[in-house]
């Protein structure tokens, strides 16, 4: 995963564009079960509930609109 994550990172730089990890975001290794019991992701710990797409759509919301915020201030 880390490998992955290195490289997602590493192409976002290159082409300036942002990168959300939801990965650490969400609590990296094990949190898919966590999810799981909190009723945040399906039984196949790929996809997520409803419930949890509206979780992330909500942080993607907020680290969206602080950075708009503080690109403001400058």
């Amino acid at each position: 995963m880390k490998e992955t994550e290195n490289i997602i990172i590493s192409v976002a730089k290159k082409t300036d564009c942002a990168v959300m990890n939801m990965y650490q975001i969400l609590g990296g290794a094990g949190s898919a079960q966590k999810m799981k019991q909190k009723g945040l992701m399906q039984s196949d710990y790929v996809h997520m509930t409803a419930q949890g797409y509206n979780l992330q759509g909500d942080l993607l919301y907020n680290a969206l609109w602080r950075d708009i915020e503080n690109n403001l201030s400058k």
